[in-house]
Protein backbone atom coordinates (compact mmCIF):
# COMPACT_ATOMS: atom_id res chain seq x y z
CA UNK A 1 0.00 0.00 0.00
CA UNK A 2 1.44 3.35 -0.97
CA UNK A 3 0.85 6.60 0.82
CA UNK A 4 1.14 9.81 -1.08
CA UNK A 5 1.62 13.16 0.51
CA UNK A 6 -1.38 15.19 -0.54
CA UNK A 7 0.15 18.52 0.36
CA UNK A 8 3.94 19.02 0.32
CA UNK A 9 3.54 22.08 2.55
CA UNK A 10 2.13 19.90 5.34
CA UNK A 11 5.27 17.75 5.20
CA UNK A 12 7.57 20.75 5.59
CA UNK A 13 5.38 22.23 8.30
CA UNK A 14 5.43 19.00 10.32
CA UNK A 15 9.19 18.71 9.80
CA UNK A 16 9.66 22.27 11.06
CA UNK A 17 7.47 21.60 14.10
CA UNK A 18 9.42 18.46 14.95
CA UNK A 19 12.71 20.34 14.66
CA UNK A 20 11.36 23.09 16.90
CA UNK A 21 10.23 20.59 19.54
CA UNK A 22 13.60 18.88 19.42
CA UNK A 23 15.45 22.17 19.80
CA UNK A 24 13.25 23.15 22.75
CA UNK A 25 13.83 19.82 24.48
CA UNK A 26 17.58 20.10 23.92
CA UNK A 27 17.66 23.63 25.32
CA UNK A 28 15.62 22.55 28.35
CA UNK A 29 18.01 19.63 28.92
CA UNK A 30 21.07 21.91 28.75
CA UNK A 31 19.40 24.23 31.24
CA UNK A 32 18.73 21.33 33.62
CA UNK A 33 22.33 20.17 33.38
CA UNK A 34 23.58 23.70 34.08
CA UNK A 35 21.36 23.95 37.17
CA UNK A 36 22.52 20.51 38.34
CA UNK A 37 26.16 21.58 38.03
CA UNK A 38 25.49 24.89 39.77
CA UNK A 39 23.76 23.14 42.67
CA UNK A 40 26.75 20.91 43.36
CA UNK A 41 25.91 17.73 41.49
CA UNK A 42 29.06 16.25 39.96
CA UNK A 43 29.41 14.29 36.77
CA UNK A 44 29.90 10.60 37.43
CA UNK A 45 32.16 8.49 35.26
CA UNK A 46 31.47 4.75 35.18
CA UNK A 47 34.31 2.55 36.38
CA UNK A 48 32.97 -0.80 35.15
CA UNK A 49 30.98 -1.92 32.11
CA UNK A 50 28.32 -3.30 34.49
CA UNK A 51 27.71 0.20 35.84
CA UNK A 52 27.13 1.52 32.32
CA UNK A 53 24.60 -1.24 31.72
CA UNK A 54 22.81 -0.50 35.02
CA UNK A 55 22.71 3.23 34.25
CA UNK A 56 21.24 2.52 30.81
CA UNK A 57 18.27 0.89 32.55
CA UNK A 58 17.50 3.99 34.64
CA UNK A 59 14.92 6.48 33.36
CA UNK A 60 16.62 9.35 31.59
CA UNK A 61 16.34 13.09 32.20
CA UNK A 62 14.69 12.52 35.57
CA UNK A 63 16.16 13.12 38.99
CA UNK A 64 15.74 9.88 40.93
CA UNK A 65 16.73 8.63 44.38
CA UNK A 66 19.10 5.67 44.30
CA UNK A 67 17.58 2.75 46.18
CA UNK A 68 19.89 0.86 48.50
CA UNK A 69 22.43 3.67 48.87
CA UNK A 70 24.05 4.11 52.31
CA UNK A 71 23.15 7.81 52.41
CA UNK A 72 20.58 9.66 50.30
CA UNK A 73 21.94 9.79 46.76
CA UNK A 74 20.22 11.31 43.74
CA UNK A 75 21.05 10.57 40.12
CA UNK A 76 20.23 12.34 36.84
CA UNK A 77 20.95 10.27 33.72
CA UNK A 78 21.02 11.62 30.17
CA UNK A 79 21.47 9.05 27.39
CA UNK A 80 21.35 11.85 24.80
CA UNK A 81 24.24 13.64 23.13
CA UNK A 82 26.28 14.14 26.31
CA UNK A 83 25.65 10.60 27.69
CA UNK A 84 26.33 11.88 31.19
CA UNK A 85 25.32 11.03 34.74
CA UNK A 86 25.07 13.58 37.56
CA UNK A 87 25.23 12.44 41.19
CA UNK A 88 24.53 14.39 44.36
CA UNK A 89 23.30 14.14 47.93
CA UNK A 90 20.60 15.71 50.06
CA UNK A 91 22.32 19.12 50.21
CA UNK A 92 22.70 19.27 46.43
CA UNK A 93 19.07 18.25 45.97
CA UNK A 94 17.84 21.08 48.22
CA UNK A 95 20.03 23.58 46.35
CA UNK A 96 18.77 22.20 43.01
CA UNK A 97 15.13 22.62 44.04
CA UNK A 98 15.77 26.22 45.13
CA UNK A 99 17.53 27.03 41.84
CA UNK A 100 14.75 25.41 39.77
CA UNK A 101 12.15 27.45 41.67
CA UNK A 102 14.12 30.65 41.03
CA UNK A 103 14.52 29.80 37.33
CA UNK A 104 10.78 29.18 36.97
CA UNK A 105 9.96 32.46 38.70
CA UNK A 106 12.44 34.30 36.48
CA UNK A 107 10.88 32.74 33.35
CA UNK A 108 7.39 33.75 34.54
CA UNK A 109 8.58 37.31 35.26
CA UNK A 110 10.17 37.51 31.82
CA UNK A 111 6.97 36.33 30.15
CA UNK A 112 4.92 38.85 32.13
CA UNK A 113 7.30 41.64 31.11
CA UNK A 114 6.98 40.60 27.45
CA UNK A 115 3.19 40.59 27.74
CA UNK A 116 3.19 44.05 29.32
CA UNK A 117 5.50 45.33 26.59
CA UNK A 118 3.18 43.94 23.91
CA UNK A 119 0.15 45.57 25.52
CA UNK A 120 2.01 48.87 25.90
CA UNK A 121 3.02 48.79 22.23
CA UNK A 122 -0.67 48.69 21.26
CA UNK A 123 -1.15 52.12 22.75
CA UNK A 124 -4.45 53.31 24.16
CA UNK A 125 -6.59 51.73 21.44
CA UNK A 126 -7.52 48.66 23.47
CA UNK A 127 -7.67 50.06 27.00
CA UNK A 128 -10.63 51.42 28.92
CA UNK A 129 -12.17 54.16 26.79
CA UNK A 130 -9.87 53.41 23.86
CA UNK A 131 -11.01 53.12 20.27
CA UNK A 132 -11.61 49.38 20.51
CA UNK A 133 -11.98 49.03 24.28
CA UNK A 134 -14.95 49.40 26.59
CA UNK A 135 -16.88 52.54 25.64
CA UNK A 136 -14.87 53.21 22.50
CA UNK A 137 -16.19 53.89 19.02
CA UNK A 138 -14.46 50.97 17.31
CA UNK A 139 -15.89 47.75 15.96
CA UNK A 140 -17.58 46.58 19.16
CA UNK A 141 -16.73 49.49 21.43
CA UNK A 142 -19.76 51.60 20.63
CA UNK A 143 -22.15 48.76 21.35
CA UNK A 144 -21.12 48.19 24.97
Amino acid sequence: MRYYLSNPCSFFLSLTLLAGCSATAEKRNQSTEAILSASGFHEYIEKHPDEHENLQNLPQRTLIAMPGAVKPTYVYVDHGPCDCVYVGGEKELQTYLILVDRAQKAAADLQEAKNRQNIASMGDRYGLGGTYGYGGIGVMGGYW
